[in-house]
């Protein structure tokens, strides 16, 4: 199946009906009118999916356990909440059983209101991902059952450009610090080959033709071959950080000098890299537990230490606890820890379904 990365600049009338933030009426200003409750995201609370309600939907918690808040409320699945740097946004996932497709959505966590992001009837099926300005964001889309078949770098701007080229793309686009570059991760041989981690100018997406990906046009570059579909960026925009044949490695954006962190970790090899805010750590999973290390690759330490599956880090914005989903009580929970192993504590108590944690932009 071919995949797409779609970039979306977000209008200047999001966070209201028109031009100026209000609050919306009981049906929001633009997604067919479902129900959707509108709570304020405090700065100690963090986002869910949960099926509690029967359908999924997105929820709001303190990290202490507190002020319980459904964010979203639709007759259709909805998932993969993401947060916007602002904290006054949230993209997420909507499964529309009719249509059997997954549409993209960005509400308006103050006012209510709420955007369908365009995607020509294809899936989103990766996390939305913020630009770090909040006017943009990228996500990966594959062919819907309709057969719609939209290849390559997709870039949706509000005049409603369609750069669709390329052979096949894979994991969610990552935004540079400055919010005008994009680390993609792309096949440039149809059907098969190794997965390239590019470095490309979002103005190159938008105009970029299928030559440009043999690395010999401007705005887009090769910083690592044959890796996995799941880079980290550091918030210096200096680094990141890949899994590259099993082995975790950090690379110099600058000049791709590479360094290796660590390798497979007892016996797993490392996945779901996530850099934190203060670029002290790196979070990732192996082997069924949540895992940081320092970018020079030491003190690496297991901070969910248990048999059950832990899985999905999230950063707090602070860099010093991260959230995580946990298998340990039966059902899928979500949990916080410190960065130092300690403080361990259950939010969500639920027999429900609790996962897809986020408490920061994924970088």
């Amino acid at each position: 199946m071919r995949n797409s990365v779609a970039l979306l600049a977000l209008g200047a009338g999001l966070l209201g009906c028109g031009t100026e933030p209000e609050v919306c009426p009981a049906a929001p200003c633009s997604d067919g009118g479902s129900s959707v409750v509108h709570p304020v995201l405090a700065p100690d609370a963090l986002l869910f999916a949960s099926d509690r309600s029967g359908a999924g939907d997105i929820y709001a918690i303190r990290t202490d356990g507190t002020g319980l808040e459904q964010v979203t409320a639709h007759p259709d699945p909805e998932s993969g909440p993401s947060i916007s740097n602002d904290r006054t946004r949230v993209a997420f996932h909507r499964r529309r059983t009719e249509f059997r497709y997954t549409q993209g959505w960005v509400l308006g966590l103050a006012a209510g209101d709420s955007l369908e992001l365009p995607t020509g009837g294809d899936n989103v099926v990766y996390p939305i991902a913020w630009a770090p300005h909040d006017r943009s964001v990228a996500f990966l889309v594959s062919p819907s059952h309709s057969g719609i078949s939209r290849t390559g770098i997709r870039a949706v701007a509000a005049g409603g450009i369609d750069g669709s080229v390329g052979n096949s793309f894979s994991g969610t686009p990552r935004w540079m610090p400055a919010g005008d570059s994009l680390l993609i991760d792309y096949r440039r041989m149809a059907g098969g080959g190794p997965l390239e981690l590019w470095h490309a100018a979002t103005r190159f997406c938008q105009t970029c033709d299928p030559g440009c990906w043999n690395g010999s046009c401007p705005g887009a570059r090769i910083l690592a071959r044959v890796v996995t579909d799941d880079p980290t960026v550091a918030p210096d925009g200096r680094s990141i950080a890949v899994v590259r044949e099993d082995t975790m490695w950090r690379i110099s954006v600058a000049d791709t000098a590479s360094q290796v962190l660590a390798g497979p970790v007892n016996g797993a090899v490392p996945t779901v890299l996530r850099w934190s805010p203060t670029g002290e750590w790196i979070a990732f999973v192996a082997g069924g537990d949540v895992y940081v290390i320092r970018p020079d690759g030491s003190q690496l330490r297991n901070v969910s230490t248990h048999a059950a599956p832990d899985a999905e880090p999230a950063w707090a914005p602070d860099g010093a606890r991260l959230a995580f989903t946990s298998e340990r009580d039966g059902n899928k929970e979500i949990y916080v820890v410190g960065v130092d192993g300690t403080g361990l504590r259950n939010l969500t108590n639920s027999p429900a379904m609790d996962e897809q944690p986020n408490w920061s932009p994924i970088r």
